[in-house]
């Protein structure tokens, strides 16, 4: 399976001092990420966009988010790894055939991103991995 990282999600108690900290670490603005960009509602967050790597800050506004859930048990960081294929159902299929459980039993949409499945934490060191093939003509974040 071919892949590349497209963004890393960092989970963030305090969304506003850690977009903060982290435009002095990165010596830029952040960008605030819409409502409709989270499937599903819930979270909200900041995107720090870099050549060939989107750093994405986020956070949950409902408890019942995975998010929240990760920031209870583990607190703040590296919360996600998005990783682009050309073909999701050809890379679902190697992954199960290589004994690595996929989260969903099917791809589904993620609003205007694409299709979407994710590698369980257990198959990934404690990572979710999130599996993108980008629509077409979808914009980078």
């Amino acid at each position: 399976m071919e892949s590349e990282v497209r963004s890393i999600s960092i989970a963030v108690k305090n969304l506003a001092e850690a977009t903060a900290r982290y435009e002095c670490l990165f010596g830029m603005r952040g960008v605030a990420l819409p409502p409709d960009y989270f499937e599903p509602p819930g979270m909200s967050g900041t995107s720090f966009e870099m050549p060939g790597l989107i750093v994405n800050l986020v956070t949950s506004t409902d408890p019942s988010t995975a998010v929240s859930r990760h920031l209870d048990k583990r607190g703040d960081g590296f919360y996600l790894m998005t990783l682009t294929v050309d073909d999701l159902d050809a890379a679902a299929g190697e992954l199960t055939q290589a004994g690595i459980q996929l989260a969903l039993p099917q791809s589904r949409p993620a609003g205007h991103h694409g299709l979407v499945n994710f590698v369980s934490p257990k198959y990934s060191n404690g990572v979710l991995v999130e599996l993108l093939q980008p629509a077409t003509g979808a914009v980078s974040s």
